[in-house]
């Protein structure tokens, strides 16, 4: 008897988005499979950010359609099942007044509802979600007494806390030093060892390629789409060309 094939973790169909009339994505067409860890990648206007609000159910597409595990994007229930990391927040300013646990508490929101008494499974995914972020032992420590790589971990377990099917950073190191960057990349391997599909949107391709799995390559249009040592041989390949012309 044939095993049945899983369905993608999202599905990306012939997606078009204008903005003024200006073309931002023309016909991309994608999938990212349960346990992938894939790298978005592009110059500055390339559609990266606008993707990227199209994946979470943010904007509308003109054209095509977007599925989370087979199902349409439409709900906040399909929202939440994707754990987002935003590049900056109000978590920079250093008068935030919210602890850590009550940070992490705010992911399970979107599946919970705004208004909804915190369970016992609420408190059970959120010391899961500390944990898993080694966090812990900050759990009371105010958010504006964080250093900037505390309060990223901070916001990875907030987005864990909802238990998600898929973990979306946008520029998860656009504010942090190498030696930071370093650490933190390890974190997020280790995340993918577990199991986690993630996937990071960012403009620097060279870190980026060392780190994931899968590279989109976007420049309004998909440009190239596969591995990500694939990936470099092109690109690297292409300046070795040029360099070795001049």
């Amino acid at each position: 008897m044939p095993v049945k094939s899983q369905l993608p973790v999202m599905s990306v169909k012939n997606l078009s988005f204008h903005y003024n009339g200006n073309p931002i994505l023309e016909r991309i067409t994608f999938e990212i499979q349960a346990g992938d860890y894939v790298g978005i990648v592009g110059p500055n206007g390339g559609g990266k950010t606008t993707l990227l609000k199209l994946m979470l159910g943010l904007l509308t597409a003109d054209t095509g359609e977007i599925l989370l595990s087979g199902e349409p994007i439409r709900h906040a229930e399909d929202r939440a099942r994707i754990g987002y990391v935003p590049q900056r927040g109000a978590t920079d300013d250093h008068h935030f007044p919210a602890t850590v646990e009550e940070v992490v508490m705010s992911g399970r929101t979107a599946s919970r509802g705004i208004f909804s008494i915190r369970s016992k499974a609420d408190r059970a995914a959120v010391k899961r979600a500390m944990k898993t972020a080694d966090i812990a032992h900050l759990s009371r420590r105010r958010m504006g007494t964080l250093s900037g790589g505390e309060r990223q971990r901070v916001m990875i377990a907030r987005a864990l806390a909802g238990d998600p099917a898929v973990l979306m950073l946008d520029e998860p190191t656009s504010a942090v030093d190498a030696p930071s960057q370093e650490v933190f990349y390890t974190f997020l391997r280790k995340l993918h060892d577990q199991g986690l599909t993630i996937v990071i949107v960012s403009h620097d391709l060279d870190i980026v390629t060392h780190e994931v799995d899968t590279i989109l390559c976007l420049n309004k249009h998909l440009i190239c789409h596969g591995p990500a040592e694939d990936v470099m041989h092109k690109v690297y390949g292409k300046r070795a060309k040029v360099m070795h012309q001049h």
